[in-house]
């Protein structure tokens, strides 16, 4: 069975901090890793964010209702998905190869 990846973000921090690996900031792929971040740290008694800050990758409504906001990379999924279809396009009008 996977973890989520909240839980698996979660163990992952708790493993690093009570290991003594120092950091100072958490990088998250996700908000939901974000949070599990955040929910180990406090669970320790680490200070979010004077101690640590955390930022999330995708703009999802979790990051706007933890006790302590999350901060969040968005991103235009709709903008990118037409900029990747039309490159995509062009290249094989313009290549020959498809």
């Amino acid at each position: 069975m996977n973890k989520s990846s909240f839980d698996s973000a979660k163990d992952l921090i708790a493993y690093h901090w009570t290991k003594g690996t120092e950091f100072d900031s958490v990088f998250a792929c996700s908000d939901w890793r974000a949070y599990g971040a955040l929910v180990a740290l406090r669970n320790m008694g680490v200070k979010v964010p004077e101690d640590v800050k955390i930022v999330g990758y995708d703009g999802i409504r979790v990051s706007r209702y933890c006790d302590v906001p999350i901060t969040t990379i968005q991103q235009n999924t709709q903008m990118l998905s037409q900029t990747v279809c039309d490159t995509l396009w062009n290249l094989m009008q313009n290549t020959g190869i498809f």
